[in-house]
């Protein structure tokens, strides 16, 4: 914690350990933190790649000096998750490898998320087919070529909207041009997230 805008720092908690994903590929990284709305942290984090290492997360009711038990998220994997609570109270979660995916958790607990998949709305909307992702990696069953890095961007814009950003590469690690593409591109779509109240 930094009490000078990030000039010192001093310890305050640790939120997991390596010795708590035993069969994971890395130990706890690429977090991502959120004051939720009644008060606590959750901080989400990446434990490996692939749909075999879902994200695991924390919860801290006093300000990160002590963190629960880490817990997987079930139906969300892979690298550097980026978080985000909507002022409506709405948790979205983005991600991937394999795959695209936004998860969003109506209720702001980070209890349960519904899947959205990014690459095949993309394809769905991207009117140029050769933007779009292969029908494999849309799947994320598999090991599919990679047409991501999976590493996204999300912010806030407005009270039930966000900006999301991601990536489609062109020939994978590689650098382009490849199979996929000439090009390596940058998208954003926007999301609005709304709670039906009824």
């Amino acid at each position: 914690v930094s009490d000078d805008m990030g000039c010192n720092w001093n310890y305050r908690g640790t939120v997991a350990s390596w010795s708590q994903f035993p069969d994971a590929s890395d130990g706890p990284c690429e977090s991502n933190t959120v004051q939720l709305s009644d008060g606590r942290l959750l901080c989400i984090f990446r434990v490996g790649s692939g749909r075999n290492n879902p994200f695991g997360k924390c919860y801290s009711n006093d300000a990160g000096v002590s963190w629960t038990r880490a817990e997987t998220i079930g139906p969300a994997w892979s690298v550097q998750p980026k978080l985000l609570l909507l002022a409506n109270g709405v948790l979205l979660l983005a991600g991937g490898r394999p795959g695209l995916f936004l998860w969003l958790c109506a209720d702001g607990s980070g209890l349960k998320w519904d899947p959205i998949n990014l690459a095949q709305h993309h394809n769905e909307c991207c009117s140029n087919v050769s933007h779009h992702f292969t029908q494999e990696f849309c799947s994320a069953d598999t090991g599919a070529p990679a047409q991501s890095t999976a590493y996204t961007g999300l912010m806030a814009t407005g009270p039930d909207e966000a900006l999301l950003c991601y990536d489609r590469l062109g020939n994978g690690w590689q650098g382009s041009p490849g199979p996929f593409g000439a090009t390596d591109d940058l998208f954003s779509i926007r999301i609005r997230a709304r709670l039906d109240r009824a």
